[in-house]
């Protein structure tokens, strides 16, 4: 069953996607920063890892939709961890993957690689739901672009403090997270985890940035209330830090002439034993046992 069935089969196909009403904020539990980016990787690094994954792309990765493929929990495999642990240790001291603190039935893909030709909307990925676990900073390591020369990944100074979230302010596709909130139908500044609404004009995401970074595979209503925090490049082997609340997502690199992208993104968590979240993975019973498909993205380069 594709994800535009299973919206439709659940009547929330084109509407707002609440997967726990009775979500909690995970605000207030850990300072908050700003994005930066650190020298992560060397390049036989790089290229060790870009090798690690077109190696077992035929056999251990998944689909996603068309255009996003992953293959999931990178840290459990002894060769990237011997790479990556070392690193996450020295500069995030004591800190937990996701695969390390979950109980779920349905696994979440938390931490992976991802080779992609298309881009989502801005989102969060935030994972709200594990006791004691506070969703801490997301590490996404670039690893390798096929064209594009000025494709970076932005920030915008709006927060998210519920679970992973997609906004698509009037926007209708046929996308369907299957831990993911989706928010669709009000003005963001409506919605009770959202942070920091930009409702100043003049400060909003422009017309021209959404021109030269957007185009036209969304509108540019679905922009209302962000403002623009940076502009991360996208460059190999440097990682991009951001707090797991910050709003964020990838410029349409396609605009500038890419035509795919890899990387690894992690998720860190803190442990912080004053933390209750409601543990309810969704209200909708359909959820548990949907699973992707394995499949190689390069077998149809239009995709």
């Amino acid at each position: 069953m594709t994800h535009v069935h299973k919206a439709k089969q659940l009547g929330v196909y084109g509407k707002d996607l609440v997967h726990n009403p009775d979500d909690k904020s995970f605000e207030g539990f850990i300072p908050e920063e700003q994005p930066y980016q650190i020298d992560f990787l060397d390049d036989f690094e790089i290229e060790y890892c870009k090798k690690f994954y077109y190696d077992r792309v035929t056999s251990e990765v998944v689909q996603l939709n068309k255009s996003h493929f992953f293959l999931v929990y990178p840290l459990n495999y002894p060769e990237l961890r011997e790479i990556l642990i070392p690193k996450l240790n020295e500069q995030f001291g004591k800190w937990f993957s996701y695969s390390d603190i979950n109980n779920d039935k349905q696994k979440q893909s938390s931490d992976f690689y991802f080779w992609q030709q298309g881009i989502f909307a801005p989102h969060t990925d935030s994972l709200i739901h594990i006791p004691g676990y506070v969703p801490y900073k997301d590490v996404l390591i670039p690893l390798e672009m096929e064209g594009g020369v000025d494709s970076p990944y932005y920030t915008f100074n709006q927060r998210w403090y519920g679970r992973g979230c997609h906004f698509k302010y009037k926007h209708i596709d046929n996308m369907f997270a299957l831990y993911s909130d989706i928010m669709r139908e009000k003005p963001y500044g409506e919605y009770k985890f959202f942070k920091n609404y930009e409702s100043d004009p003049d400060k909003m995401i422009s017309k021209d940035w959404y021109d030269e970074y957007f185009g036209e595979i969304y509108n540019y209503e679905m922009l209302q209330g962000f403002s623009l925090n940076k502009m991360l490049p996208w460059t190999p082997g440097r990682a991009i830090v951001t707090d797991s609340s910050m709003i964020h997502g990838a410029t349409n690199y396609k605009i500038k002439g890419g035509k795919y992208k890899l990387g690894i993104t992690l998720r860190l968590f803190k442990n912080i034993p004053e933390y209750k979240p409601s543990t309810v993975f969704s209200v909708f019973p359909q959820m548990q046992g949907f699973s992707e498909c394995k499949a190689d993205p390069r077998m149809d380069e239009n995709a």
